[in-house]
């Protein structure tokens, strides 16, 4: 059973397209800031909504979102009604399972 699961970046304003295979138990915001991904990070703690992801693929992939970062999405206006939302906070998502996760940075 592989270990890794591949976590591709959507291109976008901030920069080309981003693939990388990373451990099971990986934070996203730890391989953000490994790989340089073009996500913004403020508090880091589900509380400022800064890190705001897409998950375009893979949501199942990914730890289930805690009632703290839920309520930070519900304010900024998008979906949160699954356990796994498409919409997330990269602080808190964690690689729970291999297989390919591919997110994309929302445009407003």
């Amino acid at each position: 059973m592989s270990h890794t699961a591949t976590l591709r970046f959507a291109a976008s304003e901030f920069g080309p397209s981003i693939a990388v295979e990373t451990e099971i138990g990986t934070r996203l915001r730890e391989l953000c800031d490994e790989i340089e991904a073009p996500v913004p990070f403020s508090c880091r703690a589900a509380s400022c909504g800064t890190c705001h992801i897409e998950i375009l693929s893979g949501s199942e992939l990914l730890s289930v979102a805690a009632e703290d970062e839920r309520t930070v999405l519900d304010a900024l206006g998008v979906d949160v009604a699954p356990a796994r939302p498409v919409n997330r906070l990269a602080c808190q998502a964690v690689v729970e399972s291999p297989g390919l996760v591919e997110i994309r940075l929302p445009q407003y």
